[in-house]
């Protein structure tokens, strides 16, 4: 029987490797020099605000929080769910099972 890591994957590691895989020249000392990438992707980089914008309190800190490894799953509990043989809509519970 093979074992599986509990913990979600580090999204942030991930996408960072993938990005160091396609620009590896704007990388220093670890870390994405974004004056570099400005400069390589010359006339397709937008640095100007957004001109519609959704704003909520912590909204960078929801960008983090999504990016955290976590070892927590959702599992789908259908004796509180209505019809759940019958419709999309299912009652999920936030829980951690071992």
């Amino acid at each position: 029987m093979q074992n599986f890591s509990k913990e979600s994957l580090n999204i942030t590691k991930e996408k960072l490797n993938e990005f160091k895989q396609l620009f590896p020249e704007v990388f220093g000392e670890g870390k994405v020099d974004f004056e570099r990438l400005k400069l390589i992707l010359g006339k397709n980089v937008s640095i100007s605000d957004e001109r519609y914008v959704l704003n909520w309190e912590n909204k960078s800190g929801v960008f983090t929080a999504v990016q955290t490894p976590t070892t927590k799953a959702l599992y789908f509990v259908p004796e509180e769910s209505v019809k759940p043989d019958s419709t999309e809509n299912l009652f999920i519970e936030n829980i951690t099972k071992i």
